[in-house]
């Protein structure tokens, strides 16, 4: 019977683990066999915040729960925790944030694309829902959840909220999650590109879906501008890693001073026609634009210092 840890790396947020776990226990599995399952938790509080709480869920639930704590604060050191603590004989290790649920059929629809394509790595994708009433803006805005690709689609790179990964490539290709990222974030686009630039085969599954569960404090322009200027000094950052020359560095510079004027003129022209929407989608831009450059002046913004939601 096939092997599966579903890893889960928490942090101060029992109400999201609670409901995470409600959501793995109705997974189903209609393409592949059941497989054997067992969740990995790994609490990232040096207290053990969750000890009690996984103690008492294990009682009745449907897979064994190994609980972990990782003291060393910082999602890249849960990570690697969650990784080697999964049980020798495991096939495949799974990767789902404490924010979010997946659909029943998440986990079959990983293992059916990880066969159909002998792939390495699979993505799937995460669509954002927010948790209380938001303003009319933010419908459909695009500023939550990842984009989407049609199913069998060769990547690049993956995130490691929903995420498929085949255990034997993590030992063969000695991979583990950057510490130089615990706080920042963007760990994951590091480990997952360094797992394609050594040959590894990582494949898109579009109905592998995980629903993001967005709280009210991130619901307001100026998380959502925090947020982009992470994005853009996180990516850069890892692109900076590869550059091997000092003349793309200039060029990376370069770009990203390109960016931000082309997106701040843009900004004037529907700032005038009073086109909301479109006004935050440039100013989104010109942060990253501004968080690219910062990288590359050695700053490194600490995104995971705060917590949002619980």
């Amino acid at each position: 019977m096939m092997k599966v840890a579903i890893c889960i790396c928490t942090y101060r947020r029992p109400k999201g683990l609670a409901r995470l776990l409600q959501g793995l226990s109705r997974l189903c599995f209609r393409k592949v066999s059941a497989p054997a399952v067992e969740l990995v938790i790994v609490d990232n509080t040096a207290e053990g915040m969750m000890r009690d709480f996984c103690e008492k869920a294990q009682r009745d639930y449907r897979w064994p729960i190994r609980y972990e704590i990782e003291p060393c604060r910082g999602i890249s050191y849960a990570r690697n925790r969650a990784i080697q603590s999964v049980r020798e004989g495991t096939d495949f290790v799974a990767f789902i944030d404490d924010d979010e649920v997946p659909e029943p059929s998440w986990l079959d629809e990983l293992l059916y694309v990880q066969g159909a394509y002998h792939a390495d790595v699979v993505g799937g994708p995460t669509l954002g829902i927010f948790e209380k009433p938001v303003a009319s803006w933010l419908i459909g805005a695009k500023f939550f959840g990842t984009d989407r690709y049609p199913t069998g689609k060769f990547l690049k790179e993956a995130y490691a909220g929903n995420v498929l990964i085949r255990r034997d490539i993590l030992s063969r290709l000695r991979v583990s999650f950057d510490s130089e990222y615990a706080l920042t974030g963007r760990e994951d686009l590091m480990f997952f590109s360094n797992i394609y630039a050594l040959g590894g085969k990582l494949i898109w599954a579009d109905d592998a879906v995980v629903c993001e569960y967005v709280p009210e404090s991130r619901t307001n322009i100026k998380w959502i501008l925090r947020r982009a200027y992470s994005l853009g000094n996180g990516r850069m950052r890892v692109e900076m890693r590869k550059a091997d020359s000092s003349l793309k560095k200039t060029i990376f510079f370069a770009q990203a001073v390109w960016r931000a004027l082309r997106n701040s003129i843009t900004l004037l022209f529907v700032a005038v026609r009073g086109e909301k929407l479109a006004v935050i989608v440039c100013l989104r831009e010109v942060f990253k634009a501004f968080g690219r450059m910062t990288a590359i002046w050695g700053v490194s913004f600490k995104e995971y210092q705060a917590t949002y939601g619980e």
